[in-house]
């Protein structure tokens, strides 16, 4: 932590007042005749000090980007955080003037609250941010580096105050970092590292519920995903050729890949940026989250294991115990019942509350797919006991744990293996097993003609998904499940890539309106950004 100002206690002020007026001789008497007298003078005296100190405060700050700054940055992006405290502690030694130190220290923070997501560390963290926002805000403000690197601290700070339910206090310091970033992008139209940060804005702004757009665009916020990604994409092209930029790599990488799988879906830039991660070699734990994040996504579960045994880990880096989960969910693609031991390493380990339910409940599949449907109970059963519901994911499993019923055996077994990748297999686990008394619930047709479209889309066979997709929207139109809310979505995700813009804007604007209790806030979000996508 920086050490304060070098301003006098009063104490001290007191004591040098004493020394003057008592000990020395007739000069107490002589101080006190002015001040009476001339008080104007020390008025001017006073201001003439004000400003000295004011223009030495201005003066003695900036934000350089040192190899120490450098270095530090690199080992935060690595999770490496234990190494990059000392350097930023070098730094603020050698450099005291510098500001940079207290930008990167909020790096440290946000990855510390929003992997590990502990209660306690943010409740012991999150005065930081005033301490910091303060010293920063005394920088050199000539310098590009002035209000970006106030944005980025409001910024940081609203998206790890997300994950505490600190929603008011998240909005205001997102809206303040927003006006920043535009006042700053006025000033320096190009400087990259503002850029990348507006980029994240626009995608967060892009993402809130339309019924909420009034409020935003009342406080003077606007943007769009498509915008937001844009602007990414151009960072990390800079990033990718420009040497003075390789720094920005890992965290535009970062968050281009959420964005990309979750909301823009475009095939072509993921694709892309699944060849630029296996290029680069890196095995740094979030670059192996994104890389295997794209490869489970674009059905290649067995290289997304693969990075995941080869990502670097032990007491060096900050634990990223989701990587275990994602281990595990790769496996259990697979049916493969090592699958567990990934599972309970991230339920033992991990003290935030997110994917615990989700955990035990892929738990319980691959016992039940590899025949120990008593093991499937058990563990179904403790799900309801631990882990909380906020997340869709979480939810969905709660919910199956409160049912009491056992999964269609054939369909779960399609579904875990479609999701694994495993196209070919996924379809002769229905068909060849295909009995009409194997699927005798409307629940079960209707997931039926839902999976078999799921296999041919993500199988590249998208027109023979058509008819599937329609046929579940038909039989489960009412049905409280995803599947024909879903299918909507997926139909628009298909005549979008077919270039017909009013087809797959009925499928996006059906997806909304469908009812389901699962999954619906996710479904929700990605239909919007479709709608966003064919205007």
């Amino acid at each position: 932590m920086a050490s304060s100002p070098p301003f006098l206690p009063k104490s001290n002020l007191h004591i040098n007042w004493v020394l003057i007026t008592n000990e020395i001789p007739y000069t107490g008497e002589l101080i006190r005749s002015i001040f009476v007298n001339h008080i104007f003078i020390l008025k001017y005296l006073f201001a003439l000090i004000g400003t000295l100190i004011l223009q030495i405060q201005t003066s003695r700050a900036d934000f350089l980007f040192t190899d120490n700054c450098k270095k530090a940055y690199t080992e935060i992006m690595a999770l490496r955080l234990q190494k990059a405290i000392p350097l930023l502690q070098a730094e603020k030694k050698e450099n005291p003037n510098n500001d940079f130190p207290y930008l990167l220290e909020n790096y440290i923070d946000f990855l510390v609250l929003s992997i590990g997501e502990e209660k306690a560390e943010f409740e012991a963290r999150k005065g930081n941010k005033d301490f910091r926002l303060n010293r920063i805000q005394k920088g050199a403000a000539n310098s590009p580096y002035y209000l970006y690197a106030q944005a980025e601290t409001h910024l940081l700070w609203a998206m790890a105050r997300l994950k505490f339910g600190e929603y008011l206090t998240a909005a205001s310091e997102a809206n303040k970092a927003y006006h920043l970033l535009v006042q700053n992008e006025k000033r320096y139209p190009d400087f990259i590292p503002n850029k990348n940060a507006l980029g994240q804005m626009h995608c967060i702004i892009g993402i809130i519920p339309s019924q909420f757009k009034w409020a935003v665009k009342m406080i003077g916020m606007d943007g769009t995903i498509p915008q937001g990604i844009g602007e990414l994409r151009q960072v990390l092209n800079v990033a990718t050729t420009n040497p003075e930029y390789g720094h920005l790599w890992p965290e535009t990488a970062f968050f281009l890949t959420f964005l990309e799988l979750n909301l823009h879906k475009d095939e072509r830039v993921i694709n892309d940026l699944y060849l630029i991660f296996k290029k680069r070699q890196d095995h740094t734990p979030l670059m192996t989250f994104c890389l295997a994040s794209i490869a489970m996504k674009t059905g290649h579960s067995t290289e997304a294991i693969e990075c995941l045994n080869s990502r670097e880990k032990g007491a060096d880096y900050f634990p990223f115990y989701y990587l275990d989960f994602l281990s595990g969910l790769a496996k259990a693609n697979h049916l493969d019942p090592s699958a567990n031991a990934s599972f309970t390493t991230y339920i033992a380990n991990f003290k935030g509350k997110n994917y615990i339910k989700s955990a035990y409940q892929k738990m319980a599949w691959v016992e039940f797919v590899n025949g120990n449907p008593a093991a499937y109970r058990s563990t179904m059963e403790k799900l309801k006991t631990v882990g909380y519901s906020d997340m869709d994911e979480d939810k969905v499993a709660q919910k199956e744990a409160e049912s009491g019923l056992f999964p269609n055996p054939f369909l779960l077994k399609a579904r875990m293996l479609c999701d694994g990748g495993y196209y070919k297999e996924a379809l002769a686990a229905l068909i060849d097993k295909y009995d009409s008394d194997n699927f005798i619930t409307n629940s079960d047709q209707t997931e039926f003609t839902y999976r078999l479209g799921r296999i041919y889309h993500l199988w590249k066979k998208p027109d023979q998904a058509i008819n599937y997709y329609k046929l579940t929207i038909d039989k489960g139109r009412k049905s409280k499940h995803y599947f024909a809310c879903n299918s909507a979505l997926q139909l628009g995700i298909i005549y979008e890539d077919k270039g017909d813009k009013p087809l797959a804007r009925t499928y996006y604007e059906l997806c909304l309106k469908l009812p389901t209790d699962e999954y619906k806030g996710s479904l929700d979000t990605k239909a919007k950004a479709g709608l966003q996508r064919v205007k």
